[in-house]
């Protein structure tokens, strides 16, 4: 039997992949609109009551938020962070497995319409957790 913990893992597991394939949009936070990285990763915690339904967060102010939640290993349903050139955190998306990730990815500030998205492959996918360099694994769960 799950934990309450345990039991929040797989239901966000569950709610993210029901969501495979919904569009990219910048700005997005909707299943019926489409979501940019952040914006699908609160809609998740909103649904699972680890965030508030109220409030806008960008990536880096979810890093921020989370922040003291960070592990040494990906943990499934946590959140994988990754920096810009700039060295910023600008990308997030949610942990299924040590190795995999899903997240809203390929769209950028430009995709503002689904035919955008879909000439740009931006969608909500699964990804290998270093598709690109990770900067940290949070676990907003284990709170």
């Amino acid at each position: 039997m799950l934990d309450k913990i345990g039991r929040r893992r797989v239901e966000v597991i569950s709610l993210a992949r029901r969501l495979l394939f919904t569009p990219y949009i910048w700005g997005g936070n909707s299943p019926f609109i489409g979501f940019d990285c952040s914006g699908y990763i609160v809609y998740l915690y909103q649904a699972i009551g680890i965030l508030p339904l109220n409030g806008d967060w960008t990536a880096a102010a979810l890093g921020e938020t989370f922040g003291n939640m960070e592990t040494l290993a990906p943990q499934a349903g946590g959140i994988v962070t990754y920096k810009n050139d700039r060295g910023h955190v600008s990308h997030i998306m949610l942990i299924l497995n040590p190795e995999l990730c899903i997240g809203a990815a390929g769209g950028g500030r430009w995709a503002t319409t689904p035919d955008i998205s879909k000439s740009r492959h931006a969608y909500v996918k699964i990804l290998p957790i270093d598709y690109r360099p990770p900067y940290k694994f949070l676990d907003p769960l284990y709170s």
